[in-house]
């Protein structure tokens, strides 16, 4: 089966779905994501259920966060060294075994606390394999027109799965139970197993290095590229201060709105909204003529919709104008988020593109680290305050420097080769 096989259609489909194995490829990941993000729905309303402790609400986040953060650059090495397809198989079947233990000890009884942390734990450590491997594998499924499409596509997988997969969960968990739950989910990880199987091997140039060497020359490709640094380094500041405002969500719905949890899944849904619809948008295109700009647009728009939602929240007491605000952070989220890893993508050299896409990847895990620093710095100054103060950071370290720079600013992804000499 050839790596690029066209579908043959008259049907007006987006770019990356008239390769016929990244289609198959983009249906198993559907399933998967709507299964992964079921089983994070379940498994905080089951240590809800279970401990009725805020405390332990935490401690599961630190599980399941902290895992990927260490994990993300090995699975990325792994990435480099092994066979991408052959990995996206046995972590997709680890991680539906997983769920599906879990899924028995509800269904059983014999479910506790520490069950679900250490399954929390475990799939987070699978998932920073799996996220490495499949990142560098799927570009090989379309020709370099169609990779921007491919990548959106990818990003309105998981955004549709943001939207959807609470919705299904929550009606699954309230007409059946938790387990059910824990058994959707996992048969969702093994239908991405099943069709990888049917799905050809790309062709991979791989290090004869050791481990740790590998781990290194990444690094160190990284770091002489100026490119793939700031973006690397961007990513995490947007993540850290940025992104982590969803952390403190239920003190904006119960505290500062009054809104309740009704409020704070219609504000959730607004920005999952937002983002697929920039997702789909994206996902017809061939190409992004100017990421750059996008980056730093982007950027400017996210740091200031935050500032907008804050004051919306805290100075107007306005829950439409805070769903207006939340629903545009989603949007300009995406469009950064959509610019960074097509750029990435398209200029990495495979031989190294498991390795950029784990740190990459890393920097998106700090979301439960940066919420910990907004929680800390609310305390002093409120939710609202802490929102604000970490959108200014985006603004002046990520915004101004992307549109000041002259490489980002004039950024192409038309020639690899002179962005990694810039």
């Amino acid at each position: 089966m050839a790596l690029t096989a066209r579908v043959e259609t008259r049907l007006p489909l987006p770019p990356a779905f008239r390769y016929r194995n990244y289609l198959l490829y983009w249906l198993g990941l559907v399933a998967s994501v709507v299964g992964f993000r079921s089983f994070e729905f379940a498994q905080f309303w089951l240590i809800h259920e279970l401990t009725g402790s805020p405390v332990y609400l935490g401690v599961l986040g630190l599980a399941s966060g902290l895992p990927a953060i260490v994990l993300n650059v090995a699975g990325g090495v792994a990435a480099d060294r092994l066979n991408r397809r052959t990995l996206v198989i046995v972590t997709q079947l680890a991680l539906g075994s997983l769920v599906l233990t879990l899924g028995l000890l509800t269904a059983t009884g014999t479910v506790t606390p520490v069950h679900v942390l250490i399954v929390a734990a475990l799939v987070s450590g699978v998932n920073s394999f799996n996220t490495s491997a499949r990142s560098a594998l799927y570009p090989r499924y379309v020709e370099r027109e169609a990779l921007l499409s491919a990548v959106a596509l990818n990003s309105a997988a998981w955004q549709t799965a943001r939207v959807l997969a609470p919705a299904v969960a929550g009606v699954v968990i309230a007409s059946f139970g938790t387990a059910p739950a824990y058994f959707l989910a996992a048969s969702g990880a093994l239908a991405l197993a099943a069709i990888m199987v049917f799905l050809p091997n790309a062709p991979q140039e791989r290090s004869g290095e050791r481990a740790l060497r590998d781990l290194a020359d990444g690094l160190r490709f990284i770091v002489r590229t100026p490119v793939f640094a700031f973006l690397i380094a961007i990513t995490f500041v947007t993540s850290f201060f940025a992104l982590s405002y969803v952390t403190l969500m239920p003190v904006f719905v119960v505290d500062v709105l009054g809104v309740g949890a009704a409020g704070q899944g219609t504000l959730l849904a607004a920005a999952g909204v937002g983002a697929l619809l920039v997702a789909i948008t994206v996902g017809v295109r061939r190409s992004l003529s100017r990421p750059g700009i996008a980056i730093g647009a982007g950027a400017l728009a996210t740091g200031t919709s935050l500032i907008l939602f804050s004051v919306a929240t805290q100075v107007l007491g306005s829950f439409p104008l805070a769903v207006v605000a939340i629903f545009a952070v989603g949007v300009s989220m995406t469009i950064f988020n959509m610019s960074v890893m097509t750029t990435l993508q398209l200029l990495v050299p495979d031989l190294l593109r498991g390795r950029v896409i784990g740190f990459w990847a890393m920097t998106w895990d700090m979301v439960t680290v940066g919420g910990i620093f907004l929680g800390l710095v609310a305390a002093r100054v409120g939710a609202p305050g802490a929102v604000a103060i970490g959108a200014a950071i985006v603004l002046v370290t990520v915004a101004l420097p992307a549109f000041a720079l002259p490489s980002i600013r004039r950024l192409q992804t038309g020639d690899a080769a002179d962005q990694m000499a810039g």
